[in-house]
């Protein structure tokens, strides 16, 4: 989680784009890592990095 949001915010992902799909490989490696664990996956972690994405991107 920590490396995604470091790739994001260090500005190595070229657009918002890129930025969501790194978003979903990392939740989509989560859950093979904990099955059933998808809520508290988005309740903890689809915040960070949907902040990360926004202070990058500007996105709303």
């Amino acid at each position: 989680m920590d490396g995604a949001i470091a790739v994001i915010t260090g500005g190595r992902c070229p657009d918002l784009e890129d930025g969501r799909r790194l978003a979903q490989r990392v939740r989509r490696l989560a859950l093979a890592l904990f099955p059933g664990q998808e809520d508290t996956f988005d309740l903890i972690y689809r915040p960070r990095l949907e902040r990360a994405l926004r202070e990058r991107f500007d996105w709303h």
